[in-house]
């Protein structure tokens, strides 16, 4: 798993990047959740895994504007 990997002590990421990919990917796993029992729509999601991948692949001018479907509203887990 992602975060796991990202958390454990040899990561040689930057701390900040590293920081911001454990938020995004505990974002990533609540909203799954509840999504999944609310029966949210799976946009936020798929927005979030075509911006990573824009990122790696090095586009990131082509990643949309930050969509407010993309927060969580609904309670937590």
């Amino acid at each position: 798993m992602l975060v796991k990997d990202l958390a454990r002590q040899g990561n040689k990421l930057p701390e900040t990047l590293k920081s911001e990919l454990i938020s995004l990917g505990l974002w990533s796993m609540r909203y799954s959740t509840v999504a999944i029992l609310n029966d949210l729509p799976l946009a936020p999601l798929i927005e979030v895994n075509r911006n990573v991948a824009a990122g790696i692949a090095g586009q990131t001018s082509n990643i949309p504007a930050h969509h407010s479907e993309t927060t969580l509203s609904a309670a937590p887990v």
